[in-house]
């Protein structure tokens, strides 16, 4: 079994999966007004539900990282270099939070279904871009910053930095 098959199944995002698909199918349906019947308002809608799965991603990154860098362990996983390591751990994470992502904007799209035109897919590569952004920052804290509490406060980070950005 390779070693992203592994992380697939090991990672914690896979527990978090079912809440977070509900925070993000909250975000969408239940924040904002209606979008319903228009394809560009549909698909500017589905972008929110890369919000939570952004701030959970930097502080998961960040924790899975830090804990990783305090463990030690990357003397005892010799047989694979570390940053393989690190990389199918990110890329696990990245596929996890990116299916939640896609599951929530194809609910979306059902919902805008009948409507003329067609979803606009350049907003369905903004919400993962930001996902794996969001990963990346979580890894790059957590590698900087090896803390027993480095997840937490790269989430509440995440959480100011993103509500910055984002305004709503």
């Amino acid at each position: 079994m390779t070693g992203l098959l592994v992380e697939l199944r090991r990672t914690p995002v896979r527990w978090a999966a079912p809440p977070l698909l509900a925070a993000c199918t909250a975000m969408v349906f239940l924040v904002g007004g209606d979008w319903r019947g228009s394809w560009p308002e549909t698909s500017a809608a589905a972008t929110r539900a890369a919000i939570p799965l952004m701030v959970a991603g930097t502080g998961i990154a960040a924790e899975r990282a830090s804990r990783l860098r305090r463990s030690g362990a990357e003397a005892l996983l010799a047989a694979r270099p570390p940053h393989q390591v690190e990389l199918a751990r990110l890329t696990a994470d990245a596929v996890w939070l990116g299916a939640v992502y896609l599951l929530c904007t194809a609910f979306t799209w059902i919902a805008t279904a009948g409507a003329p035109g067609g979803p606009w897919l350049d907003y369905v590569l903004f919400g993962v871009s930001g996902v794996v952004f969001a990963l990346a920052l979580g890894h790059f804290i957590g590698r900087s910053l090896p803390g027993r509490f480095t997840g937490a406060l790269a989430a509440v980070g995440g959480f100011l930095l993103f509500s910055l950005v984002f305004g709503s």
